[in-house]
């Protein structure tokens, strides 16, 4: 299991220097202190449940051998990531490790540090680490796009369900309206209720989930319980499925609606 674990690590820092190349920078430095930065944790594919009192950091570089900085107390911290391990005691000894470990690796340093905190999910790194690192003569550079490319590209199993869920959602909508028709020309009672129901069945039936029942704000007294009635309006929502009932409105948009 170690070895397994070791080689999935080691593909993931190659994977992570090949990048590093693309974008022309010279190395990503990862930095936390108890679990301030899960982005971290994510990419580099830590356990982020584990202990964690002490500041550690990794420093990968564009080529050659990765840096693990880690205190003595949580010595093991990195072992599942490959490079060199230096254990500091001190904040002297920290310093000083990283300083060698970013000595000859070139200016442009990439960490989780984005300018005029632009993007807050991306800005996981204080300002005074900022500082410490830029002291040793560092470039650093925000890590926004290379954090997009570990953590918001698909892979060809997440893009599978997604057009699988896209085609099923699409046919229940239509699958929703055709409901409503029906229930009305049966003289059944329809409500939002009822075809929340109705849709949440077809989810089932295609095994998709979703977070929680949706269902239109649009009357937060008893938004459950308006009736569908002949000649009313149903707002068909770009964002949602969501229906509800219209009428008497003057302002309707007709291609946003369905007649029924």
């Amino acid at each position: 299991m170690k070895n397994e674990s070791l080689t999935q690590h080691a593909k993931r820092v190659n994977d992570i220097q090949q990048a590093l190349r693309d974008a022309g920078l010279d190395g990503w430095l990862f930095y936390d202190f108890r679990t301030s930065d899960p982005l971290a944790y994510r990419i580099l594919k830590l356990d982020p449940e584990t202990h964690t009192t002490r500041r550690w950091f990794y420093f990968v570089p564009a080529n050659g051998e990765p840096s693990k900085i880690v205190h003595r107390i949580e010595s093991g911290k990195l072992d599942s990531l490959p490079g060199d391990k230096f254990i500091y005691l001190s904040w002297q000894e920290q310093h000083e490790h990283l300083r060698k470990s970013l000595a000859g690796s070139g200016p442009k340093i990439a960490m989780q540090y984005s300018p005029m905190n632009a993007i807050p999910y991306i800005s996981r790194v204080d300002g005074g680490t900022i500082e410490l690192v830029r002291s040793f003569g560092v470039e650093v550079q925000t890590s926004a796009e290379l954090v997009q490319h570990f953590e918001a590209v698909w892979s060809s199993e997440q893009r599978e369900t997604h057009v699988y869920a896209a085609e099923n959602i699409h046919r229940i909508i239509h699958e929703a309206f055709g409901e409503i028709a029906r229930g009305l020309r049966a003289e059944e009672p329809v409500t939002e209720f009822s075809i929340q129901q109705f849709i949440l069945r077809r989810f089932e039936d295609a095994g998709m989930i979703c977070d929680s029942p949706r269902l239109s704000p649009s009357t937060p007294t008893a938004p459950m319980l308006i009736t569908a009635l002949p000649g009313s309006f149903i707002l068909r929502s770009s964002r949602e499925i969501s229906c509800f009932w219209m009428s008497g409105r003057s302002s309707i948009n007709p291609e946003q609606c369905t007649a029924i």
